[in-house]
């Protein structure tokens, strides 16, 4: 099952921009800039805004870990269902 992947390869950080904003997904290696958390309209959550970036930044290594679990041991139950599914979402091969 290992496909290639089409995002850009982690690892992706978390990089402090202003209050506001986050630089939620950074590569370093390309220097780049992937994804930026803001702070939550109607919300002055600072530690929200964090957690966002944290669950984006850890993007590549969970769906690389879900593609892995799935294939060494898929099942038939709901919750293979709900993974594949979710690796599909995040390969665009959903909609």
């Amino acid at each position: 099952m290992s496909i290639q992947a089409k995002h850009t390869p982690g690892p992706w950080n978390i990089c402090a921009s202003t209050p506001s904003l986050i630089e939620a997904a950074h590569h370093n290696v390309n220097d780049v800039t992937i994804a930026q958390a803001f702070e939550p309209q109607g919300s002055a959550s600072l530690p929200e805004m964090w957690a966002n970036a944290r669950v984006i930044a850890a993007a590549p290594d969970l769906l690389a870990a879900l593609q892995e679990v799935v294939e060494i041991s898929d099942r038939k139950h709901d919750a293979w269902d709900k993974a594949r599914a979710a690796i599909a979402r995040a390969r665009g091969e959903q909609s």
